[in-house]
């Protein structure tokens, strides 16, 4: 695709109200739908909400028969003063749970995972009692009953690494394998019966990687790579630990999260082995994904219907992620995505018929909230 670039001119030094925004629209072959705004209203439309609201981030949307729209403003990285661009990574937050799901339930349709086996199944060395009791897909679906296991000890990493800076993951308490990691802190008491309630918490994805690593015998890296990030064309997508400016990243240009309103935190929380790290990705990639998930690139048919299958109705969630409509016009899903680490956010939204997806990153503690609204303004701006 041919790209048009469209360019705005700023101060030359990098400060926190610094004001570079870049974007550009890349050509498709595709006729134009009538009823949606043109491309020089949506780039109007998305710079003065960018101006107004302070953004600091990237912008991505994909309509059926546009060309795609991305628009990339502000520092990616302050204390290494570079601009963001259109091709910037930013991790994911539990975005990666809509990933590792994919990546379940690909490895369902080849028949080595059972989702509803018990995952005793696949850890055989997990605590009978209970292990017996939760599947795959209670885990999948928040629903296992594993109480909060890793919370605390993550989120004191920022402050504690603030007053040593050098200090060894022995110190930190964090030396320890994903195996390991679930044998301390993620064969508790149930909280309830599985199946029975909806709990949001880390240990039921940290169980998931385990047995994502234990099934295929592979990293939680080269399993996403190959059940989804390459059938999805994702070349920018990928697993890191710890930091995202590591060695994981390579020469991507990364999006470091920063929020000058947190006395104790001002960056993203470390995301440490033990608990299978995290995934990072970009605008384009995002949305790739999407459309490779809904064409049957990554699941089946069938496994497809299950994924989007809502089991708590009060949460919209189905499986390692929601599914919601808009009030008013229930007949159009949407799968509805968010994740947040630190000061990074990112929203996702893609409409299942296929006409609209949305990818909003920032690494600047931009509200969420606001991010999904500017999601719906930019879908229904008249034409």
């Amino acid at each position: 695709m041919k790209s048009i670039l469209i360019t705005s001119i700023c101060a030359a030094a990098l400060s926190l109200s610094a004001c570079n925004g870049s974007g550009s629209i890349f050509e498709s072959s595709a006729s134009a739908q009538p009823g949606l705004a043109t491309q020089a209203a949506l780039d109007s439309y998305v710079k003065k909400w960018v101006q107004e609201n302070d953004f600091n981030g990237v912008i991505a949307v994909r309509r059926a028969g546009q060309n795609d729209f991305r628009y990339a403003k502000g520092i990616a990285d302050l204390r290494r003063q570079t601009w963001l661009t259109e091709q910037s990574v930013f991790q994911t937050g539990s975005i990666d749970k809509l990933f590792a799901s994919a990546a379940i339930f690909a490895m369902a349709d080849e028949g080595v995972i059972d989702l509803d086996a018990p995952i005793t199944t696949y850890l055989p060395e997990y605590r009978a009692d209970t292990g017996g009791q939760i599947t795959v897909a209670d885990l999948l679906t928040n629903r296992s009953g594993l109480p909060e296991g890793f919370r605390a000890l993550i989120g004191s990493l920022p402050k504690r690494l603030q007053i040593n800076s050098k200090a060894t993951d022995e110190e930190l308490g964090i030396d320890m394998t994903l195996g390991q990691a679930v044998s301390a802190y993620a064969q508790g008491d149930l909280d309830f019966t599985p199946g029975s309630a909806f709990d949001y918490n880390i240990t039921n994805w940290v169980v998931i990687h385990h047995i994502i690593e234990t099934v295929s015998g592979q990293s939680y890296a080269n399993v996403l790579n190959k059940y989804v990030f390459r059938p999805a064309g994702m070349t920018r997508s990928g697993v890191f630990t710890m930091d995202l400016d590591g060695k994981d990243v390579g020469d991507f240009d990364v999006a470091v999260g920063y929020d000058n309103d947190d006395e104790n935190h001002t960056g993203d929380y470390p995301l440490p082995v033990m608990i299978g790290g995290g995934t990072y990705t970009n605008g384009a990639d995002m949305l790739d994904f999407f459309e490779a998930l809904y064409d049957g690139k990554i699941i089946g048919a069938d496994g497809l219907t299950r994924f989007n299958t809502i089991t708590t109705p009060d949460e919209n969630y189905a499986y390692g992620g929601r599914v919601t409509a808009y009030d008013g016009a229930p007949e159009k899903l949407y799968s509805w995505q968010s994740g947040s680490n630190g000061a990074t956010n990112v929203v996702a939204i893609y409409a299942m018929d296929g006409s609209y997806s949305f990818v909003a990153m920032s690494n600047r503690a931009q509200e969420q909230d606001a991010l999904f609204a500017l999601s719906r303004h930019v879908e229904t701006l008249p034409q």
